[in-house]
C-alpha cells in the first residue's frame, strides 16, 4: 500500500478525535464569523507547529519522542517536564477515551448484547492493547481502513441531513455574551493537535525507506482535517441551528429521529479507536 496514503491516514486519524463533536456547538455559541476565524487561524498555526516539530524529528538522528527531543535539546530539566506533561496528558486522554468508547458501545450494541458500558470498555481495552503491542506497521494499516469508515459515515450523515438543512438565523457574532467569542478557541485547539503522531509517521516512513516527504503529509493532513471539521459543523448547524447540542448529535434527534444517536455513537467509536491506537503506541 502507498506509503504516503498510510502516513496520511495515521496523522489524520490521530487529529480527528472526540474534539470534532464540540465544534458545531462552539460555533453556534460564538457566532459563525468567530468560529470560522478560529478554524482557519488555529488550523494554520497548528500546521506550522506540526511542521516545526517535524523538522526537529527529521534533523535529529535516531528514533525519539517528545521526551527524547526535550532531553537532547533542553537537558535533564526539559526531559522531566516533558515526561510529566505527557504522562498527565496522554494517560488522561486514554482514560477519557475508555469511558467514552464504553458509553458509545452500550448505545450501539446494547440492544443486541446484554453488557454494561464497563464490560464494553474492558473488551475494547483488550483488543486495543493487542493492536498497540502489534506495532506501528499494523496500526498504520488499521488507520487507513478506519479513515475510510469515517469518511463513509460523514458522507452518510450528509445524505441524511440534506433534506433537513434549513436557513436558521445563526448569529454572525454573539453580542449578548462577549465571553462566548472565545469559546471555539480551546475546542479547535484540542481538535487540531496531533503532535504525538508526527514521530510515529516519521519512523514509519524511515522504516519503509519511503520517498514521501514528512512536510507534505503534515500539510495535507491539516487541509483534510480542517475540511472535515468545517463540513461536519455545517451539516450539524444546518440541521439543528440554535438547538445544536454540545455533543452535536442530541440536537439532531428532533429532525433526524432517535436513531441518529446510535449513528453518532458509532462514528464516535471509530474516531476514538483511531486516536487511541496512535496515542497508546506513543505512550
Amino acid at each position: 500500500m502507498n506509503s504516503f496514503t498510510l502516513a496520511l491516514s495515521t496523522l489524520v486519524g490521530t487529529i480527528v478525535g472526540a474534539g470534532i463533536f464540540g465544534i458545531p456547538f462552539a460555533m453556534v455559541k460564538s457566532g459563525i464569523i468567530p468560529g470560522l476565524f478560529y478554524l482557519f487561524l488555529l488550523g494554520a498555526i497548528i500546521c506550522l507547529l506540526h511542521l516545526f516539530f517535524g523538522e526537529v524529528c527529521l534533523r535529529t538522528s535516531g528514533k525519539h519522542r517528545l521526551v527524547g527531543y526535550a532531553n537532547i535539546y533542553l537537558g535533564k530539566w526539559g526531559k522531566v517536564i516533558a515526561t510529566l506533561t505527557l504522562l498527565f496528558v496522554l494517560v488522561g486522554a486514554l482514560l477519557a477515551y475508555f469511558i467514552l468508547v464504553g458509553e458509545f458501545s452500550e448505545i450501539v450494541f446494547g440492544p443486541f448484547l446484554p453488557f454494561s458500558s464497563t464490560i464494553f470498555t474492558v473488551l475494547f481495552g483488550v483488543c486495543a492493547l493487542f493492536l498497540v503491542l502489534s506495532g506501528r506497521q499494523l496500526i498504520t494499516k488499521i488507520e487507513f481502513f478506519t479513515n475510510i469508515l469515517f469518511i463513509g459515515a460523514i458522507a452518510t450523515l450528509l445524505v441524511l441531513a440534506l433534506p433537513h438543512i434549513k436557513n436558521f438565523e445563526i448569529p454572525l457574532f454573539d453580542v449578548s455574551n462577549a465571553s462566548n467569542l472565545f469559546l471555539p478557541f480551546g475546542v479547535l485547539l484540542l481538535a487540531f493537535a496531533g503532535f504525538e503522531a508526527i514521530p510515529e509517521v516519521m519512523s514509519f516512513l524511515r522504516d519503509r525507506n519511503a520517498r514521501t516527504k514528512l512536510d507534505n503529509v503534515i500539510v495535507c493532513s491539516s487541509v483534510i482535517t480542517g475540511a472535515f471539521f468545517l463540513l461536519f459543523s455545517l451539516i450539524v448547524i444546518g440541521v439543528s441551528g440554535l438547538a445544536t447540542s454540545p455533543d452535536a448529535f442530541s440536537g439532531l434527534v428532533p429532525f433526524l429521529g432517535q436513531s441518529i444517536i446510535a449513528f453518532g455513537a458509532l462514528i464516535g467509536i471509530v474516531v476514538i479507536a483511531d486516536s487511541f491506537l496512535v496515542i497508546g503506541n506513543y505512550l
